[in-house]
This record gives structure tokens, sequence and C-alpha cells, in this order.
């Protein structure tokens, strides 16, 4: 007889996928005009969606947002975080079934948005491998954005 134990008890993620992502163009400007006290916006929201384009600066929203049923842009303030680490702003989002439109869904886009529903306000956009979404599943994505010289 074989007997097996699970003696870690951590919960497992179903796959992890690091890859770069982009800050768009209308991102970086909107962003030097908060800098400059030309606008008053912050970044509060995170979207998902099932685009694959790859991602480019001239992007101004996700390829295909996933806006069916219920779904909205998730805030920061109430279902993630935003914190500064040194010179790298991290977003990070938790998303269960009860978020999207609909499970099963394959997730492949995330973006970074400084409004909860308006078009061309996506400051940062990545896109990766599909997660494929099913009833009780839990998807987490954390965008950076490292302020760097040279």
């Amino acid at each position: 007889m074989i007997l097996l134990i699970n003696t870690n008890r951590a919960v497992r993620p179903k796959g992890l996928v690091c890859t770069d992502n982009i800050i768009t163009n209308i991102g970086l400007t909107e962003s030097a005009k908060r800098d400059s006290g030309e606008v008053s916006s912050t970044l509060t929201h995170n979207s998902i969606g099932t685009g694959t384009t790859t991602p480019t600066v001239s992007d101004t929203d996700l390829q295909t947002e996933d806006t069916g049923g219920s779904y909205a842009r998730l805030g920061y303030a109430a279902s993630g975080q935003r914190k500064v680490s040194n010179q790298t702003g991290k977003y990070g989002m938790l998303w269960d079934d009860s978020k999207v439109s609909a499970v099963p869904i394959s997730i492949t886009e995330s973006g970074v948005h400084w409004n909860v529903s308006t078009g061309n306000t996506m400051h940062a956009r990545v896109t990766f491998t599909a997660f494929s979404m099913t009833t009780g599943d839990l998807f987490v994505t954390q965008i950076n954005e490292l302020h760097q010289n040279g």
C-alpha cells in the first residue's frame, strides 16, 4: 500500500507567467501631466481581457476587454493594491470567478487605468499565455512600472 501525505499545505498556483508590459503613450502623457499638476488623475483600476495582439505604445485600451454580465474594472483600493518600492510602481489585483462576465474564460491581457469605465485611459498593458479561469479559480495580476535612468 502507498500512502501519500501532502506535507506542503500551501496552495500552489496553476501557473506563473512573467513577461514585459508596456506603458502606453497616453499613459506616459497623463503621467507627465500629473507630475506638472495639469491633471489630478491617479491609477485606480485594473482590467482583464481576451485579446492576444502584442502590446504597443499606441494602445489606448485592451484589445478585447471583458465587459459582459456584471463585470466592471476592479479598483485597487477595494480589490487590489498599489505600492511603490524604490523606483518601481507595483499594481496588483485579485480576480475571482464572480468578477468576470462568465466562466470558463481564457484571460490573456490586463491593463492599468485611471478611470473605472472610460475608454482611452489605459496607462499600461500586458499580454500573456492564456489563463483558463473556471469556477472557483483565482487570477492574480501584478503590473510593475520601473522608473530608471539610462
